[in-house]
């Protein structure tokens, strides 16, 4: 199932979330489950912010453009350790990305990174608003936790359309729909890595 943000695109229809035909009927929910996948993503989100200031990476990124987290971290919908953020850095030169991810390069808590280049002849839509770099890392803490942190620098000096469904989201995530996208999530597994430890390729 693809995703939109964090969230699985049966949530969606054109655009807006279908505020009540993604929820099972509440009798089908029980309390406990729901109060307990609630706890678990308070937990996640507050490791990731910590582990995000840990880092001092957004404070990195911002040296060259105007980084966000969005995905599950931003909007509370967190199952795995999974962080997605975005930097808007038009005419960005790769030498000066990876510098900004110097945080996260000699960090010795990070075990695999990945990069694509999809700027100029490896753009294959073509189109401005697709330029990018991206970069995938996996990290294992002290406490044996892996963390996967997905940066993708946008290249072009345009608005980004991600931003756009994060508010979008944000306006129709009620409690109900909440806990049926974490419970949705949950079944998945996780994003993270193939079952031989390798980044999986098809999140690049």
């Amino acid at each position: 199932m693809g995703t939109v943000c964090g969230l699985p695109q049966t949530a969606f229809r054109g655009g807006t979330m279908m505020e009540r035909e993604a929820i099972p009927p509440s009798d089908t929910l029980l309390a406990a489950q729901a109060a307990a996948l609630l706890r678990q993503q308070a937990t996640l989100q507050t490791e990731a912010a910590a582990l995000l200031a840990q880092c001092d990476l957004v404070e990195h990124l911002r040296r060259v453009g105007h980084p966000e987290l969005i995905g599950s971290a931003a909007l509370g919908l967190m199952v795995w350790r999974d962080i997605d953020l975005l930097v808007v850095a038009p005419g960005l030169r790769v030498a000066a990305a990876f510098a900004a991810l110097s945080p996260l390069i000699t960090d010795p808590r990070v075990t695999q990174m990945r990069y694509l280049n999809q700027s100029g002849p490896f753009n294959e839509t073509g189109l401005p608003e697709d330029e990018r770099y991206y970069v995938a890392t996996l990290l294992r803490t002290a406490e044996e936790a892996e963390w996967k942190i997905d940066i993708s620098f946008w290249l072009a000096d345009r608005s980004r359309r991600e931003l756009a469904y994060l508010d979008t989201t944000r306006q129709h995530l009620f409690d109900e729909t909440r806990v049926a996208i974490l419970l949705d999530q949950r079944d998945v597994a996780s994003p993270a890595v193939l079952s031989d430890g390798r980044l999986e390729h098809r999140y690049l």
